[in-house]
């Protein structure tokens, strides 16, 4: 082997295992009995050759073919994303009518001092309302 092939050999392994997470990083250097760059090329590419047949044989522990992703509806996120730029839209020229939340409930369309869960609360006796100094 030429002095430049076996320059661009070595640079080879060194940018292999630089890419490789730090995980893996130490199964090659623990295969390699000390660090997979202090082997020749053609003993790191062995290595690297004998360790992808092995987990091609044998699967690896991140083998997880039977996960599924869900999948997710573009048009959905397309419409929720129109959406809220049209009420960005509304917001910045002012035109949305403020909608009054319910302090108690969380629920619109009636003020706090009507709120059904309070007055339900109130007809249990589970509390009563103050007025004037506590």
């Amino acid at each position: 082997m030429s002095s430049s092939s076996n320059t661009r050999s070595v640079a080879l392994i060194q940018y292999f295992y630089e890419g490789l997470m730090p995980t893996d990083r130490s199964i090659i250097d623990a295969a390699s009995g000390g660090t997979l760059v202090d082997k020749t090329p053609e003993a790191a590419r062995q290595l690297i050759s004998n360790m992808a047949a092995n987990s091609k044989q044998f699967g690896t522990r991140g083998d997880f073919s039977n996960k599924r992703v869900n999948e997710v509806s573009i048009s959905n996120i397309e419409n929720k994303v129109n959406d809220l730029t049209s009420l960005v839209r509304s917001l910045a020229c002012g035109n949305v009518q403020q909608v009054k939340v319910c302090s108690i409930c969380s629920l619109q369309g009636h003020a706090s001092d009507m709120c059904p869960t309070m007055n339900r609360l109130m007809q249990l006796g589970v509390f009563t309302v103050r007025f004037g100094s506590v």
